[in-house]
């Protein structure tokens, strides 16, 4: 059994959470009793489904963030450290994708990795300085693809390669902190999930999709490792 160093006072951060794999990544969490701050670009499916959670006796709050807009990331990070004094986990689930299938239409590229990659690496360093001090070390997981990964034959997704770069580069730049004020970094794949970014497609439940996230983000601090993770029943 994982040796639960969390606790209810214990904030999480799951951005782009309204649907999908960051839903499940937010009810898991707050259904180990962390107190869960969901986001979403849209405001009124992000209340709908922080509604549901609280409905269920879940620890769940929520506030409107865009991560592609400076003023929504600086907005929501003073927002969180008013009301909560910072956070202790962020997990970077916001994206989007234009394709389906096989597709790799470059239409919407540019959109795509002022999201994907622009948007979290700009999150990321907004939630850093706000991440608080604690003996066990506070977490940050980001959702990529292992088709991305950095040692591979098949890492043609140049987006995904960038964020798993990114990953690793923060991990060694963190790695110095002192103790008590560790931030352990990870990325991970959930393989091909059965959502609307899919199509409905994948063969992937959501709710396997995210075991992994929930995994990195309440592993004791002695058992912690950084990188790039592939999906859950590798990591498992």
């Amino acid at each position: 059994m994982i040796f639960r160093w969390w606790s209810s006072d214990t904030v999480a951060v799951v951005t782009g959470a309204n649907r999908g794999i960051g839903f499940e990544i937010a009810h898991q969490l707050a259904s180990h009793g962390l107190t869960v701050v969901l986001t979403s670009r849209e405001t009124g499916v992000g209340e709908e489904a922080v509604k549901v959670m609280q409905e269920g006796g879940l620890n769940v709050a929520f506030h409107q963030l865009d991560i592609v807009d400076h003023s929504s990331i600086e907005a929501f990070s003073d927002w969180i450290k008013e009301t909560y004094g910072g956070l202790d986990i962020l997990i970077n689930n916001a994206g989007v994708s234009f394709n389906v299938g096989t597709e790799n239409s470059m239409e919407n590229a540019e959109t795509v990795i002022q999201t994907n990659y622009v948007g979290t690496k700009n999150m990321t360093k907004a939630m850093i300085p706000l991440m608080r001090t604690s003996h066990y070390g506070a977490r940050i997981v980001s959702v990529t693809s292992r088709l991305g990964r950095l040692h591979g034959k098949k890492n043609g997704d140049g987006l995904k390669y960038s964020l798993n770069a990114y990953t690793r580069l923060m991990a060694r730049i963190l790695e110095d902190r002192p103790e008590g004020h560790k931030i352990y970094i990870n990325c991970y794949c959930p393989g091909w999930v059965k959502t609307a970014m899919t199509g409905w497609a994948g063969h992937i439940s959501p709710e396997d999709a995210a075991d992994t996230a929930v995994w990195l983000a309440l592993l004791p601090d002695q058992f912690v490792s950084v990188g790039v993770k592939k999906r859950s029943v590798d990591a498992l």
